[in-house]
């Protein structure tokens, strides 16, 4: 594994917290149960990958699992929201079981894609129990990059235009802080015990 994160280990190794983001170019729910098989060829991969990544990064190094998964959905193929969220907390759980303290896991979304409890990003949400941070990637796309139109990063992840107008729906920074009745959600970190 040392060839496939050597880049990362570079930064680490400076004293730079990384943070790296492992596509998995397969079929979501292929790998939630191959990783929940033991003795999966796929299983043994990841838990070498867990193993040599704890050995060699100096410290806390941050983990994505297919970010932006929004991007990729499609149920009949497998990869399906529910897909996802079980992939992510199965990889997870491979990790940690291999000792992997240094290992902290982050979803990365799109901002525009959570806006409620029923929304596609919160069903992708693999939840708490297997998620140390939530990211958002707060992208300005706007055709011809028009300067006009260009929004701040509150406005971004708050889901508002660029006068500041709230949108029709809420976005990812009130969907990660609220629990949609309007009271602020207590964030917490879950502390993982080997």
């Amino acid at each position: 594994w040392a060839n496939t994160f050597t880049k990362e280990l570079q930064f680490a190794n400076q004293g730079k917290v990384v943070h790296t983001s492992y596509k998995v170019w397969s079929n979501w729910k292929q790998v939630s149960t191959d990783l929940r098989t033991a003795g999966s060829a796929r299983r043994i991969e990841v838990e070498n990958m867990a193993t040599s990544l704890q050995s060699q990064m100096p410290g806390p190094f941050v983990f994505t699992l297919h970010h932006e998964p929004e991007n990729d959905i499609n149920a009949a193929g497998g990869y399906g929201e529910q897909d996802y969220a079980d992939m992510f907390c199965a990889f997870y759980y491979v990790f940690k079981s291999k000792g992997a303290t240094k290992a902290k896991f982050s979803t990365v979304a799109i901002p525009d894609n959570y806006h409620s409890d029923k929304s596609l990003g919160a069903k992708l949400y693999p939840g708490d129990q297997c998620t140390d941070f939530n990211g958002v990637d707060p992208y300005n796309f706007f055709t011809n990059e028009n300067p006009s139109a260009w929004r701040t990063l509150a406005q971004v992840i708050k889901h508002k235009n660029a006068d500041g107008a709230q949108r029709s729906a809420t976005g990812w920074y009130q969907w990660a802080t609220t629990d949609f009745t309007g009271k602020e959600a207590a964030l917490t970190v879950p502390v993982i015990v080997p």
